[in-house]
């Protein structure tokens, strides 16, 4: 997790992480892409997301190309609506994992060439375990 308040991460801390080349963690994760459509896309995005709750909380970086674990540049996002993109992030949370997610925040940072990047953070449940929920299975 990026040690900071949630509120005050910006594309320095990112860049930070970059510079430093720290590794993803138990409580930090970096993706190339938003998490996708197809049925295995969605289920590896949840999963991710309820391991984190259901241990001790962590970040998602989204927007990052990344090697071996560490991240190497800023990939960027193409993303056409930005509060589309987290309404439906935040749906298939709401929709496939029980119990809810409480405290999970997501929010853009904006790099200085404007490509954007995702960061998901998800706090550690206190009411865990989470689970994904596919085909009422």
């Amino acid at each position: 997790m990026i040690p900071r308040s949630f509120g005050d991460v910006d594309i320095s801390d990112i860049q930070r992480l970059i510079d430093n080349q720290v590794a993803e963690r138990r409580t930090l994760e970096f993706k190339r892409d938003l998490p996708g459509d197809t049925r295995d896309e969605r289920k590896e995005f949840l999963a991710d997301v309820t391991s984190f709750a259901n241990a001790h909380g962590g970040d998602i970086i989204y927007g990052l190309a990344e090697a071996h674990g560490t991240p190497s540049s800023v990939h960027g996002l193409e993303v056409l609506d930005a509060d589309a993109a987290l309404r439906g992030i935040e749906d298939r949370i709401l929709d496939r994992v029980e119990p809810r997610l409480p405290g999970l925040r997501m929010k853009w940072i904006i790099a200085a060439d404007g490509k954007r990047l995702l960061l998901i953070r998800i706090p550690a449940s206190t009411i865990a375990p989470h689970r994904v929920i596919f085909a009422n299975q």
